[in-house]
C-alpha cells in the first residue's frame, strides 16, 4: 500500500542556481519546471496494526482509493524517492510521511 497526500498540483521546481547579484545575467537563468508536490508513505512492508491506522485515517478524511499493479507502485515509489532530493533534509518529512515532487 502506498499512501499519497497531494499538497500542490501547481508547484514549480527550480533546477538551476540563483545568484543574488547577477546583474548582467552571466551566470545563466534559473530553469523552472512545473511539478506536483506531495507527501507519501510506503506501507508495502507494514504490520497489520499500521495498515489499520492508515485505513482509519483514510476513512476519517474520506480519502479516495486508487488500485494499481505492484510493479506500477514500485516504479512510482522509486520516482517519489528520487524526487525527495529536491528538498532540504530539514523539510523532507511531516508526521512520518516523506515530502517529494513529480514533474508534470
Amino acid at each position: 500500500m502506498l499512501q499519497l497526500v497531494l499538497l500542490s498540483s501547481k508547484a514549480w521546481l527550480s533546477s538551476g542556481c540563483c545568484y543574488e547579484n547577477d546583474i548582467d545575467g552571466s551566470h545563466g537563468t534559473t530553469d523552472l519546471q512545473p511539478s506536483v508536490k506531495l507527501l507519501y508513505s510506503d506501507y508495502s512492508n507494514a504490520s497489520e496494526a499500521d495498515l489499520r491506522i492508515v485505513e482509519a485515517w483514510a476513512s476519517k478524511y474520506r480519502a479516495e482509493e486508487l488500485y494499481m499493479m505492484k510493479r506500477q507502485i514500485d516504479e512510482l515509489t522509486e520516482c517519489l524517492s528520487s524526487g525527495r532530493n529536491n528538498f532540504p533534509v530539514s523539510c523532507s518529512s511531516l508526521e512520518g510521511m516523506r515530502l517529494s515532487s513529480l514533474r508534470r
